[in-house]
């Protein structure tokens, strides 16, 4: 598995089942205890981003459109998950890569905050580690799209002088050289255009944590040649997307065990187990 073939989902997925395949041997008198490789944050926004991508639409109003690009998103995350390559537990990515349980993930730009430069094993032994750092996977033959969302800022109303004094805060926030050097130190990315073209890379260039040299690395290239996707802004959004993380777990964790109790590991087994679990997803959401 290379570097160049986890830009791809496809790829990525692929590195998920040979590597679960990879560990599982390893401990050939244990059966089915191959490690995960890949962890995602936000399940919900691997769907809406990828099938955005692929020039289709997620949402039918304010529903889910389960269309074929859906199904075509669905086939490769689900095989990965089900064979034991995806991480499906709750919380952050950041503690499985702490201790080992995972050797990847695609996470919020400020997740660079938790990553950890020792990773400490169950088994109290410790190593340290170098991140590699890269924008999201895209889709074979989809739009290179990445999703923007992120901490907001808001005022409420109050006496005039308040007002005027969260106003002029958020101009002093947001000035470009201020504002870059803010983003470097929190793992945001600037706000404001000019901040890219004339402060981003002259903070970047004193930077000397290896981990946020690599992010911003990779954040200057999906500034330049991502497209931003920014969600719906509607009343039911939240409560969908807690309902999707939810419930994607929960069925293709199902699938999963029903694979490892079945103990048919064809491929036309896990081909069953993946239509069959996408069939109870749709139902769920």
């Amino acid at each position: 598995v290379t570097l160049d073939s986890l830009r791809t989902w496809e790829g990525l997925f692929d590195a998920c089942c040979v590597y679960e395949e990879w560990t599982d041997s390893l401990t050939p008198d244990i059966e089915s205890d191959g490690k995960a490789f890949f962890a995602h944050d936000y399940h919900f926004d691997y769907f809406q981003v990828g099938i955005e991508s692929l020039g289709t639409s997620f949402f039918d109003g304010d529903d889910i459109s389960f269309n074929s690009t859906f199904a075509r998103v669905w086939q490769p995350y689900a095989r990965a998950a089900i064979s034991g390559g995806l991480w499906l537990g709750g919380g952050y990515a950041t503690d499985p890569l702490r201790t080992g349980e995972v050797v990847a993930s695609v996470g919020s730009s400020a997740s660079v905050l938790y990553y950890t430069n020792e990773v400490i094993r169950a088994d109290n032994t410790s190593e340290i580690v170098e991140f590699d750092i890269m924008p999201v996977p895209t889709f074979a033959g989809g739009e290179k799209m990445v999703m923007q969302r992120g901490a907001g800022i808001c005022t409420v109303k109050s006496t005039p002088e308040k007002e005027q004094a969260a106003i002029r805060f958020l101009k002093w926030l947001t000035d470009p050289e201020r504002n870059s050097q803010f983003a470097v130190s929190t793992g945001y990315m600037p706000v404001v255009q000019e901040a890219y073209d004339s402060y981003l890379p002259q903070c970047i260039e004193k930077l000397t944590d290896q981990r946020y040299v690599e992010l911003y690395r990779a954040y200057i290239e999906t500034q330049r040649d991502y497209l931003f996707y920014k969600a719906p802004q509607t009343d039911s959004y939240l409560q969908l997307e807690d309902a999707f993380e939810s419930n994607v777990r929960k069925h293709l964790s199902a699938a999963r065990n029903s694979f490892i109790e079945s103990g048919d590991e064809s491929s036309a087994a896990l081909d069953r187990l993946i239509a069959d679990s996408y069939e109870q997803f749709k139902k769920g959401v």
